[in-house]
């Protein structure tokens, strides 16, 4: 089992956090705006992802035992393992 990273954590959190402001400024917006510039979509798609992955690591951070997440999140981040025998389910009661 890893040991949990505090460092980490308020890394990810601060890199979340940066990620989702850029969204809110994104989301202001008027949509024509949005959907006429491809920079801006590109823009709304990546920090979309990395707010995703860093909240992903958060939560593999706080779990004992992890969440058992591929380490590609990149390519594919919704993509779950098959979880291995030696990994425990997650239960809000541990």
């Amino acid at each position: 089992m890893k040991a949990r990273d505090p460092e980490r954590v308020e890394k990810r959190i601060s890199s979340m956090r940066g990620a989702l402001g850029l969204l809110r400024e994104l989301r202001d917006l008027p949509v024509e705006a949005f959907l006429s510039d491809p920079h801006k979509q590109s823009s709304a798609k990546y920090n979309c992802t990395a707010a995703t992955e860093a909240t992903i690591d958060i939560a593999s951070q706080s779990s004992r035992g992890g969440l058992c997440v591929r380490q590609k999140t990149m390519q594919t981040p919704f993509k779950f393992c098959a979880r291995p025998a030696s990994c425990r389910p997650i239960s809000p009661l541990n």
